[in-house]
């Protein structure tokens, strides 16, 4: 079976015309299970990342949810005309070709089972948004800075350090419940910046660099952003910015952070294993 032959067969948009594709779900605005055997959407489901994109030229989002991509086609991401990627759940060979996907605007991996970038992702210059949500990240490569159109950034639950160049370009920024134990300067130095989320790490630090375009800044359940002195101070140096109050303060009493396994108080502010 051809992917061509269920195309003909079920008049669907043909590969260079058709710019919305699910595998699983849908063809442009066609249901497949309305129209497809279990038998062929079950063949197109697990075969369809075993061939090139390059055959379509028009398609512009693509959502591999529901797709097995554990094993892909050497070439199957050169696309010229790909401009959203999505996934949901199971894994994603992230291959050479990927590097070539020069159009790409978005790419959407919630809860896929990788464990890092390709050294070359920051050939993917036209790239606005990253969502790495749930996955294994555990760092980002060195050509990031090179991601000069990237504006929203959301990385974890696996991150165990940022000390890379970003990209100036960046507006929003996820990196709540990683394992940054180091906020480094450049992070907070970036000049569009507007909204951080480092909450639920294990730092007890952060740099106070100014920059006038942060507008909120989210460090709660962190060994730094449970001390109420340490709110007032960040309070006063980053003015314009909102910044996120801790429901309790480990000034007043003893708390535990999971990101941790430590307790604090103010006797304590660098975490004890032991509650007394």
């Amino acid at each position: 079976m051809e992917i061509s032959d269920l195309i003909k067969k079920y008049s669907l948009s043909a590969m260079e015309k058709v710019k919305r594709i699910n595998p699983s779900a849908y063809w442009d605005d066609v249901k497949l299970e309305d129209v497809l055997t279990y038998t062929e959407l079950d063949w197109l489901k697990n075969n369809f990342t075993h061939f090139s994109l390059k055959k379509y030229s028009s398609l512009i989002d693509l959502d591999l949810t529901g797709v097995p991509c554990a094993s892909i086609c050497d070439d199957f991401f050169e696309s010229k005309s790909l401009q959203n990627i999505s996934k949901l759940g199971g894994k994603l060979k992230l291959n050479k070709s990927f590097c070539l996907l020069i159009n790409l605007k978005k790419l959407n991996l919630g809860a896929v089972h990788i464990t890092s970038l390709p050294k070359d992702f920051g050939n993917l210059v036209q790239l606005e948004e990253l969502l790495l949500n749930d996955t294994s990240v555990k760092k980002l490569p060195a050509s990031f800075s090179n991601l000069t159109s990237l504006k929203k950034l959301a990385v974890w639950k696996k991150l165990i350090t940022i000390d890379i160049d970003f990209p100036d370009s960046l507006q929003e920024i996820d990196f709540r419940a990683n394992k940054l134990s180091e906020i480094p300067e450049s992070l907070l130095s970036l000049p569009n910046l507007q909204h951080l989320d480092i909450s639920d790490n294990p730092f007890t630090e952060i740099p106070f660099v100014k920059n006038n375009a942060l507008k909120t800044l989210k460090i709660a359940r962190t060994p730094f952003g449970i001390f109420k002195s340490n709110i007032l101070k960040a309070k006063q140096f980053y003015t314009n910015c909102e910044i996120e109050d801790p429901v309790k303060y480990a000034d007043d009493k003893t708390l535990y952070l999971s990101t941790t396994k430590k307790y604090y108080s103010s006797s304590h502010p660098t975490g004890h294993h032991s509650h007394h």
